[in-house]
């Protein structure tokens, strides 16, 4: 975990397989992207509202306080 992260990445026991692939659920997955912020992070959130995955209320449920 990188020292200005709020909390640290999901344990290997919040994976779950998938037809053979370890996967995180996709509330994990936008948690870590919104809480990295990293321009690439908030453009595959943006492609993810794109396709329909999630919508746009789901990245504010990680804001900064």
């Amino acid at each position: 975990m990188k020292a200005d992260y709020v909390s640290p990445a999901p344990s290997p026991d919040q994976l779950r397989l998938l037809k053979g692939k370890r996967v995180i659920n996709l509330a994990e997955l936008v948690r870590m992207k919104r809480l990295s912020n990293r321009r690439k992070d908030q453009v595959r959130l943006l492609d993810m509202i794109g396709v329909g995955l999630i919508d746009a209320t789901w990245s504010a449920l990680y804001e900064s306080p």
